[in-house]
C-alpha cells in the first residue's frame, strides 16, 4: 500500500508535527482529494440499489476518511501526549485501512456468489418462458403466464446487473484503497480456507481482555485524558500566574 493516498497522509501528519508550515499545501491537496472521495462514499449510501455489503464497507471507508482529516486538521502546538495521541490515531488509521481492504474482498466474494447463484436460476426461468409460450401457442396457456415469465426473467436479468455494477464498484474502491488508478485490472486472491487449529484454541474471556489492551479507541481515550489533563494543569498555571502578577501590581 505504498501509495495509498491515506497511508501517506498518515505519515505527513506525523511529519507535521515537526514542520507544518512546509506541508500546509500538500495536506490541503490530501484534504481535497479526501473529500472528492468521501463525496463518492456518500453517493454509495444514498443509492437504493447498493447492498448493505457495499453500504457497509462505504462506510467504514467514510468513517476513515473522517479520522484522517481531523488528523490532517491539525494546528496547534504539540505535547508530548499529543505526540502520542496522534501516533495512535494514525496507526488506527491504517489498521481502519487494512481492515476496509478486508471488507471489501470478502464482499467481493460475497456478490460474486450472488451472481453465479442467480445465474444459475436464470436457465430456469427461460425454461418456465419457453413452456408458456409453447402452451400458449397449442392453446394450452395463457398470454399472462408468458407475460409473467417474462416479467419474472426480465427481473432476475436487473438483479444481475445491479450486482455486476455493485462488484465493479467494489474493484474501483480496492484500486483506490491500494493507490492506483480506478479502472486498473485487479486480480482478487482466492479465499483462504478456515483455519480451524486456531478457531478451536479461542478462548472468549482471555480474548477479551486482550482485545481492550489492544483496543485502540481504549488507548485513544485514555491519551485523551491524559491531553486533556495538561491541558487543565496549563490552565492553572495561567490562572496561578495571572493572579500573582495581579497582586504583584496591587502591591506596587
Amino acid at each position: 500500500m505504498g501509495n495509498n493516498l491515506q497511508v501517506n497522509s498518515n505519515m505527513l501528519s506525523l511529519d507535521s508535527l515537526d514542520n507544518k508550515n512546509e506541508l500546509k499545501k500538500k495536506y490541503e491537496n490530501i484534504l481535497d482529494t479526501v473529500s472528492k472521495t468521501s463525496q463518492s462514499l456518500t453517493a454509495i449510501l444514498n443509492d437504493p440499489d447498493a447492498s448493505e455489503e457495499l453500504k457497509t464497507v462505504a462506510k467504514g471507508t467514510s468513517v476513515t476518511l473522517s479520522t484522517l482529516s481531523k488528523i490532517l486538521d491539525m494546528q496547534e502546538d504539540t505535547s508530548e501526549d499529543d505526540f502520542e495521541l496522534t501516533d495512535l490515531q494514525t496507526d488506527l488509521a491504517n489498521y481502519q485501512i487494512v481492515r476496509t481492504a478486508q471488507s471489501l474482498f470478502s464482499t467481493h466474494y460475497q456478490l460474486q456468489y450472488n451472481i453465479e447463484d442467480l445465474t444459475d436460476s436464470r436457465a430456469l426461468l427461460e425454461n418456465t418462458l419457453s413452456t408458456a409460450q409453447t402452451k400458449y401457442n397449442l392453446k394450452q396457456g395463457t398470454s399472462l403466464d408468458v407475460a409473467q415469465a417474462q416479467d419474472a426473467l426480465n427481473t432476475l436479468d436487473c438483479s444481475i446487473t445491479n450486482l455486476q455494477n455493485q462488484s465493479k464498484a467494489i474493484d474501483t474502491e480496492m484500486n483506490i484503497l491500494l493507490g492506483h488508478s480506478y479502472n486498473d485490472t485487479i486480480v482478487f486472491g482466492n479465499v483462504p480456507n478456515p483455519d480451524t487449529d486456531y478457531t478451536n484454541k479461542i478462548d472468549l474471556d482471555s480474548d477479551l481482555t486482550a482485545a481492550q489492551d489492544a483496543s485502540y479507541n481504549i488507548k485513544i481515550k485514555r491519551k485523551q485524558r491524559a491531553v486533556l489533563s495538561d491541558e487543565t494543569y496549563k490552565e492553572k498555571d495561567k490562572k496561578m500566574l495571572s493572579m500573582m502578577t495581579w497582586n504583584l501590581s496591587y502591591r506596587t
